[in-house]
Parts: structure tokens; sequence; C-alpha cells
């Protein structure tokens, strides 16, 4: 949908690099709006990835393709058919269930970053594959030294809810003398006494939270279906910038190195955390220790080496 937006960076132009490299293959990205979905450009390609698709074009795209005899392969990194009514992309994802269901339905593959994603998704299709997102390899250097006393919440418009849901214990964190920092939407409305900064390069915000070393990465949610299904980025983040994640206590989140809370105690649990009565640096290493094992990028896109090596078997066959 947007090839510059995050989940671009985790799902789609982000891994391509790497990708290209391991699977021996050329990729050329477009948003929708940049390209032309007629047999001269398609019949070039061998494979077409949708990354999030939703819309009618999708729909006439996949048609077409399959007309041709291209393979096609979806992914999706959000469970589209529970978003929040609140969410600011609600409407948007209603109006298109119909079409959701039949890219699912008509999809070779279709890869997802969580176990919750690909049970929305597998009543429509039985080859769906879970591919988690993924450190880039560059950014995954150890950091030592010291931290600084912040309290880091990052999260762009979707996550407003969460925050507002919340409000009531980043206030207690800030009264009590936390130093509460939040990066994307602006949550002044809610926490007053927090410092905001706003969006940036993706690049640029990965040299930031590296440079900044957050005591933690903030971030609970509200408990419904569309969070259940959110990947645990935050906690990727965190251990990039040397910091651990305070998150749900969801099977998604179910990882070494990450403290769990809840909707009641994630005050309490963040005090604990901001009087130095939580060994900060152990949970930062054995997080490092199992991300540099199981979630840099070169390791996990060996998985979507497998997809793209499957899907070209299948147009030759």
């Amino acid at each position: 949908m947007n090839k510059s937006d995050a989940t671009s960076y985790y799902r789609a132009v982000g891994v391509v690099k790497d990708l290209e490299r391991q699977a021996n293959v050329t990729i050329d990205f477009y948003n929708w709006n940049e390209i032309v979905l007629t047999w001269v450009t398609l019949s070039k390609y061998d494979l077409v990835w949708m990354q999030r698709p939703v819309h009618a074009e999708a729909v006439n795209a996949i048609s077409y393709l399959k007309l041709i005899k291209t393979p096609v392969w979806v992914d999706w990194d959000d469970d589209l058919f529970n978003i929040p009514q609140t969410h600011s992309s609600y409407m948007v994802f209603a109006q298109n269930r119909d079409n959701i269901i039949s890219i699912a339905t008509s999809a070779d593959v279709i890869t997802v970053s969580t176990e919750a994603i690909r049970d929305v998704y597998a009543p429509y299709n039985p080859n769906i594959r879970i591919i988690p997102n993924a450190v880039n390899d560059d950014l995954l250097q150890p950091l030592t030294g010291t931290r600084t006393n912040t309290l880091f919440y990052r999260g762009l418009k979707s996550h407003e809810d969460d925050v507002y849901y919340y409000s009531n214990h980043f206030r207690k964190l800030v009264e009590d003398g936390a130093n509460v920092k939040f990066m994307g939407f602006n949550p002044i409305r809610y926490v007053p006494k927090c410092t905001w900064v706003g969006e940036r390069d993706i690049n640029h915000y990965m040299k930031y939270i590296r440079d900044l070393r957050p005591l933690a990465f903030l971030f609970p949610m509200i408990d419904n279906p569309f969070n259940r299904a959110r990947s645990n980025i935050a906690w990727l983040e965190a251990t990039i910038a040397g910091s651990i994640c305070i998150a749900p206590n969801w099977p998604e989140w179910k990882h070494r190195g990450i403290i769990h809370c809840n909707q009641e105690n994630f005050y309490a649990v963040a005090k604990e955390v901001m009087k130095g009565n939580v060994d900060v640096e152990r949970l930062y290493q054995v997080s490092y220790e199992y991300i540099y094992e199981n979630l840099r990028l070169s390791v996990v896109n060996k998985q979507r080496v497998q997809v793209i090596t499957e899907l070209m078997d299948k147009k030759q066959a």
C-alpha cells in the first residue's frame, strides 16, 4: 500500500536487498499509483508479491495474473477483519472486507507475521506461512555503557487508543519523576507533561533510539483481537536500542527478555524498572542473544527464499 511506511520496512522494501542476494532474483517495487497493471507490465514478471493489498485493483490484478499463470504472493501484517472502529483506517478495511477475502482466497501463498494473523486468514487459504519480523543485521550490534533514564513509547496514530486507555498510568509515571518520551503521534492531550518528538525517517529513527538508549520501551495495549495479532516490533527495536520492552503477556510477546504487564499493573511494572529493581542489562542480553540467533533478517529471509523457490517451480511446472 505504501512502500515508504514502517510496515514496508519490515515486510517489503526493507527486506529486499538481502532477499535479492539470497534468492538471486531482481525485485521491482511500486505503489499502486505508480504502475499500470496491463499485460505489457505484468508479462515481464515471474512472480507478483503484494504487501497489504485490500482494494479492488488488487482483486482485478490477481484475476489477470491467474489468467496468465503468474503466481501471486500476498503478505499481511495485521488482522484486517478486526480493526477497532476508532482506528483511523477502520472504514477503509471495513469497506474492502469482501476484497480482502477474495485476495486471500486467490493467492498462491500468504505470509503473515504472527500466529494470530494466520488464524484469521486460515479459513480462506490453506497455504499460509508465518514469517516473523526481523532486525536488519547491520542494526543488531551490541550496545554497552550507560542507559538514559528515559521511558520511551513509539507509535503512530493507530496507537492513540492504547495511550488514551493507559493515560492514567503514564501520568502517574511522569508525576513520580519519570522522563517519559513519546515518538510518533502527539499524546500531549492525554499525558500533558510528557516529552514528545515527532515522526522521522526510519534510519534516522534507528540512530535516534540507539543514541538515546532508553531504560525501557513501553508498549501497553488494550486487550482486543486486533492488538493481540500485532507483531513484536517494539521488542525488536528495544533490543536494537540496547534497551528492554514492557508489553502484555500475550502469545506473540512470550519471548525471553520481555517484561510483561497487563491493564491493571502497567504503572507498577514500569515503576519497578524506573526504581532500578529490575536487572535491565540481563534482560537485554537475553533478548539480544535470542534475536541474534533467530530474528536477524539474513536468517528469517531464508523462509522468503523458500517461498520464491516454490512459486517459481510452480510457474515452471
